[in-house]
């Protein structure tokens, strides 16, 4: 695992999403709900690591389309990846079954 370094805001990192999600939607099209821009980047004038992070929303994680689809764009399917990842939450907090 390579170090990530915490820089300042970078001008660039809201054209770099753009492209991106511009990518995935070309690669997903409706099956795409909603692309957003989220964590430490996203937040303007924010020190952030140099790592864009986007939400893909989509009606059904497993949907094997969505999975050909990205992989053949280059993506890595993590199989054990199958829902949020909810940190702080255990199994058994009656919240988590509620987002569930």
């Amino acid at each position: 695992m390579t170090k990530s370094e915490i820089l300042d805001y970078q001008s660039n990192w809201p054209n770099e999403f753009q492209t991106i999600k511009a990518q995935l939607k070309s690669t997903l099209g409706a099956l795409a709900v909603q692309i957003d821009h989220i964590g430490s980047t996203a937040v303007l004038k924010l020190v952030a690591k140099d790592i864009t992070d986007i939400q893909v929303s989509v009606k059904a994680l497993d949907d094997p389309k969505i999975i050909e689809l990205l992989v053949r764009a280059g993506y890595e399917f993590k199989e054990e990846i199958n829902r949020d990842d909810l940190v702080g939450y255990k199994p058994d907090d009656c919240e988590l079954s509620e987002l569930l």
